[in-house]
């Protein structure tokens, strides 16, 4: 390592000497004449002569060490015999402690002749320094059998010096043999915790010394100690010795109990090589507790108990000691919340001696009180048992409490309860006797109970004594929107103003009777206790409930607008109908004197019925939407069952599937009765037979279908749109359009049996055969128009007045069924029609000349005004007056496209500020429209300005089409004008179409022409050039008025 330099240079004078020393530390590891040199140079600090300096060097050499060290030293132990000799061998390590490499020569000798050693080897290798070689020392023991003791030592000598030894101790024929005891006991009996001491013996009974080490359990850990010390511990003895064992115990507080420590001492000789007789042994010291002791259970009990009853507390009590004992019984009791009374309570104590129980013995011990008769409420007596044991020195007892508690009872009872029926908005009074039936004077606080009802009690609050009691009046007010047969519990909530007992509730059950009248029903009104009849209260929410609370010839009105009507009430319809009433849809809860405006939807939701007639009902349906009814069967729409007569008006029934064999998917109608069912909206439904109407009437009358349109429905086999199965239906003034059936046909209507009476309906586009009529069957049919149909109609004529022109709907693409003013169905139906009285709008029937045919009547009266006769250049005014006669609103179109004659004076269109209008220039065309109200007339003016050059007597027609139909021509006729007249040939530019001649620039072709324009007076100059006769008269000109031709 780097040498370490101490000494002071600093500020060494001229001439003067100072002395370093330098430590220079030699490492461990270094050998012998190892040597390292250390390098010493003094440099000057100095400014004035930096470069001087001074070095020296110092050599150090390490000396040699010679040492060795031979490990480890052994005791062995061996047995013999008399006749054998025995050998033992061990091997031991030559280390080479020194620093230098060396060479040793091991070698051993014995303390006495009975032992020979041997060693091999004899000598060691070359070892470096810490170096190692092993030995290995064989002991030759001469017979014998007795204990022989005695030392081998082995040597070893370094040949360039060092030497070492270490010496074995044999030990032959050694036993091992321990005694330890005896096994003590003591019963333990004094009142208190305390220690009890234990002696035993321990003897070393071998042929040697020997070391034994102290062990001990404590069975329960009640805490031992052995000679004072904590185990374990050693005691060595020599042969033959002893040693005494004090065991202290420390007793627990158990008043019975053993508890056994068990003291271990064993040899710590090595057992191989020695004789063992008993390596170990075992002294055990037992302590018996016997104290007396005593249990009283259970050691608590309570009861409650009312005055003057006798109630008796059982206890056991129990010898639980070690020690056969007597005790004494002994009882005290203390009383609390008497109310400064006396007590005077009945008390038993049985028995007042326990004697000579042996340990686990039991007896009973019964406390019997009775309760005093005066006992007040809430009192409290506690009795202490005590149980003691009559002789011991100290204290041993046990203790019980009875707690006996008088309860506050209190009650209150109200006579019997009555069942009443009222009707909505009466009101009820009756009184009920309240009685206070505790045991404690209380206050009562009264409060009214009611479902739906307002309910008024009094008193309201009340205070009486045990047994005392009073008379309560209620009064029921109930609403006058209480649903029938509700069931109202109104009464009294009686409560204790103390809070001590729950409150008692007691009612009597009114049930509410039916009222007639108007009921109301919005998506988000409420059914619950609501007879839906009182129209400043909330409608009710479902249709059925309405239905439900309804009486005889009740309306209904339903309001629209909002969310569907659905099923809530888990039925197999929306709508169960079984009640002679009306229903109506299409109100708002803001207006509920104007129906059918809203939507109104009855949504079967894909999973049931959408309306259920029942059977011999006549109710009326009206302005609904019946949609995505769905059944697996007949009627998914509307279901009318036998006997029933409802009438079905001014309903949308849509989109509803009878699946599997099911018939009839919008209407399905079993018979025995004449419904109406008219003004409706029927299309896309499906089922096998009826997609959108079945009539499986069995009687003459039969139903009545009036102005419907039903179109786009489906029927897999049979009557797309109508299926007649035996019935005699009036089908009137119908629209069936897009109907698809099956193979088996009748897209439109399909009769299977019966004589249904068809007129004054059109079938128009149908798949498989507008009309399809079975084999024997014998209908009527008059004056409906059969159109488009694929397949036509089968077995079955027109019958009188029917046609087969297009209807000319309104928009057909679109389900716009009214016909436009071209229709070929206007005034076409049946002259001597009386029903139905109006069409699907409400607009009356007949209009204008006649009956039309189909659902829709043209309720439109128009007309147009004019001057007949004008001037040329002359301004024309034309009023087109158009006039809704329906009785509801219309929307009519206006168009009038003008002569080519005409020019329409910008901004002339008026209409009083009622529609929209403009002029197209491009098709010179006027285009207006408006929705009407009911008989609603507006009056359409415009003005046109006539041709300058057209000639007298040109006839300029006018056509205005009102709602896709033109009405009568309106012809001006063009007067005739004095003037000079002007004739040119063609190829000069003469025309005479139509040409007054009265223009240089527009001449005549002909003199003929321009003579008959030509009012007298006039001149007529004929420019040059051939004319001939252009008229095939007999001559060129013929003059037959004054005028001059130049």
């Amino acid at each position: 390592s780097s040498p370490v330099v101490i000494g002071n240079l600093n500020n060494v004078g001229a001439r003067q000497t100072r002395s370093l020393t330098v430590e220079v530390t030699i490492p461990d590891a270094l050998g012998c004449y190892e040597w390292g040199t250390s390098a010493i140079t003094v440099a000057a600090d100095n400014p004035y002569s930096p470069t001087i300096a001074a070095g020296t060097v110092d050599t150090t050499t390490v000396d040699p060490v010679w040492d060795v060290s031979l490990i480890p030293q052994y005791t062995i132990y061996v047995t013999s015999t008399a006749t054998a000799q025995v050998s033992v061998s061990r091997t031991h390590q030559v280390v080479n402690a020194g620093n230098c490499t060396n060479t040793f020569d091991v070698g051993a000798f014995q303390s006495s002749a009975e032992f020979t050693p041997t060693v091999v080897p004899t000598q060691t290798a070359s070892l470096p320094a810490g170096g190692a070689e092993t030995v290995t020392v064989t002991i030759a023991v001469s017979p014998t059998d007795s204990l022989l003791v005695g030392t081998a030592v082995v040597t070893a000598a370094g040949q360039n010096g060092g030497a070492g030894r270490v010496t074995d101790t044999i030990i032959v024929n050694k036993t091992i043999s321990v005694a330890l005891g005896p096994d003590r006991s003591d019963t333990y009996t004094k009142p208190v915790a305390g220690t009890i001491t234990y002696t035993h013996f321990l003897t070393n009974s071998s042929n040697y010394t020997d070391a034994f080490e102290l062990t001990w359990q404590d069975q329960r850990g009640w805490g031992v100690t052995v000679d004072g010390n904590a185990q374990p511990f050693t005691v060595t003895l020599a042969s033959g010795e002893s040693y005494t064992v004090v065991v202290v115990v420390s007793v627990s507080d158990a008043y019975t109990a053993t508890n056994r420590v068990t003291v271990t001492a064993a040899s710590l000789t090595p057992l191989t090589g020695t004789h063992v007789l008993a390596w170990q042994d075992t002294a055990v010291s037992t302590t018996t507790v016997r104290r007396p002791h005593v249990t009283l259970q259970p050691d608590r009990s309570t009861a409650a108990l009312n005055p003057g009853t006798t109630h008796t507390y059982t206890h056991e009590l129990r010898n639980s000691g070690g020690v056969t004992s007597s005790y004494d019984v002994t009882y005290t009791i203390a009383y609390t919340n008497t109310g400064g009374a006396p007590q005077d309570w009945a008390v038993r104590l049985a028995p007042p001696q326990a004697n000579d129980l042996s340990p686990g013995d039991a007896v009973s011990v019964t406390l019997t009180l009775t309760v005093a008769e005066d006992a007040p409420a809430n009192m409290q007596a506690v009795a202490l048992i005590t149980a003691s044991h009559r002789t011991y020195p100290l204290l041993v007892f046990a203790v019980a409490t009875d707690t006996t508690n008088v309860p506050y009872v209190p009650g209150v009872a109200l006579s019997p309860a009555s069942t009443r029926w009222a009707d909505p908005g009466a009101t009820i009074a009756y009184t009920r006797r309240m009685t206070n039936t505790g045991n404690y004077t209380e206050t009562f606080k009264l409060d009214p109970h009611g479902i739906f009802s307002l309910v008024e009690v009094e008193p309201q609050r009340v205070t009486l004594a045990p047994d005392g009691s009073t008379t309560i009046s209620i009064t029921v007010h109930i609403p006058y929107e209480a649903a029938a047969n509700d069931e109202e519990h109104a009464g009294v909530i009686v409560s204790f103003e103390s809070g001590a007992s729950p409150a008692v509730m007691s009612y009597d059950t009114i049930y509410i009777n039916y009222r007639t009248g108007t009921r109301y029903v919005a998506p988000d009104g409420n059914d619950e206790h609501n007879n839906c009849a009182v129209v400043d209260a909330d409608p009710c929410r479902t249709v059925q409930h309405a239905v439900d609370q309804a009486s005889s010839g009740d309306p209904i009105q339903v309001a629209g607008g909002g969310p569907a009507y659905t099923d809530v009430l888990g039925a197999a319809q929306v709508v169960n109908v079984s009640k002679f009433i009306t229903l109506t849809g299409g109100y708002t809860i803001s207006n509920w004197s104007t129906p059918f405006v809203y939507d109104t939807v009855l949504d079967g939701e894909g999973e049931r019925r959408v309306v259920y007639v029942g059977a011999g009902y006549t109710p009326t349906i009206q302005g609904f939407h019946l949609y995505n009814g769905r059944v697996e069967g007949n009627g998914a729409g509307l279901y009318v069952a036998a006997g029933a007569e409802p009438t079905v008006r001014r309903n949308h029934i849509y989109s509803n599937t009878a699946d599997g064999d099911g018939d009839g998917g919008g209407v399905y109608y079993v018979g025995g009765g004449s419904p109406l069912i008219e003004r409706n909206a029927i299309y896309d439904n499906v089922a096998r037979r009826g997609g959108g109407l079945y009539l499986h009437a069995e009687q003459a009358a039969g139903a009545r279908v009036w102005n419907n349109l039903v179109y786009r429905n489906e029927a897999s086999f049979r009557g797309g749109g109508l299926y007649n199965r035996i019935g005699s239906p009036e089908v009137w003034n119908n629209t069936f359009y897009s109907n698809t059936a099956g193979t088996d046909g009748g897209g439109g209507l399909y009769s299977h049996g019966g004589s249904p009476v068809i007129s004054n309906t059109v079938f128009a586009r149908n798949a498989n055969y507008g009309i399809f009529i079975a084999g024997g069957v014998t209908p009527s049919l008059a004056y409906n128009d059969a159109w488009g149909n694929s397949g036509g109609e089968r077995n079955v004529a027109a019958g009188p007045g029917g046609i087969s022109q297009d209807p000319r709907f309104v928009d057909a693409a679109n389900y716009d069924f009214h016909l436009t003013g071209a229709s070929p169905c206007i005034d076409a139906g049946d002259p001597d029609s009386v029903w139905p009285q109006e069409d699907y709008d409400g607009v009356s029937r007949p209009k204008g000349d006649g009956h039309d045919i189909g659902a829709f009547e043209s309720g439109l009266e128009s007309s147009k005004t004019y001057t007949t006769t004008a001037r040329p250049d002359a301004y024309v005014t034309y009023t087109i007056r158009v006039k809704n006669t329906a009785e509801t609103a219309n929307t009519i179109p206006v168009t009038d496209t003008l002569h080519p004659y005409l020019g329409y004076v910008p901004g002339s269109l008026d209409s009083g500020g009622v529609g929209y209008g403009e002029y197209d220039p491009d098709t010179r065309t006027i285009s207006w429209s408006h929705t009407f109200a009911a008989g609603e007339e507006v009056y359409i003016t415009f003005t046109a300005r006539i041709t300058e050059w057209v000639g007298g007597g040109t006839a300029i027609p006018n056509v205005a089409w009102v709602n896709y139909g033109p009405i009568p021509t309106a012809t001006v006729t063009v007067a005739y004008v004095p003037g000079d007249r002007y004739v040119a040939p063609p190829s000069a530019g003469g025309y005479d179409a139509d040409n007054g001649c009265r223009f240089p620039e527009r001449p005549c072709a002909t003199i003929q022409r321009a003579v008959d324009q030509a009012q007298p007076g006039d001149g007529v100059m004929v420019a040059a050039g051939r004319y001939t006769d252009t008229h095939a008269a007999a001559q060129v000109v013929s003059v037959t008025r004054e005028i001059t031709i130049t």
